[in-house]
């Protein structure tokens, strides 16, 4: 039962991958391109000050 459970779990999980695969081809979505569009959103333009200042607020 055990093993049943470890391979539907395994093919769910390259299934999963195989569409996501699907999606990025057919919309030509680059690994380089979400890497530059998740580091623009995540990029904080104030982050030295709050280095320098010591914002307690600032997530280390």
């Amino acid at each position: 039962m055990l093993t049943l459970l470890v391979l539907l779990a395994a093919v769910l999980f390259a299934g999963f991958r195989l569409l996501t695969f699907v999606y990025y081809k057919k919309h030509d979505i680059s690994l380089s391109r979400i890497d530059s569009e998740l580091a623009e959103r995540f990029a904080h333009p104030d982050s030295a000050d709050r280095s320098e200042s010591g914002d307690p607020g600032r997530i280390s």
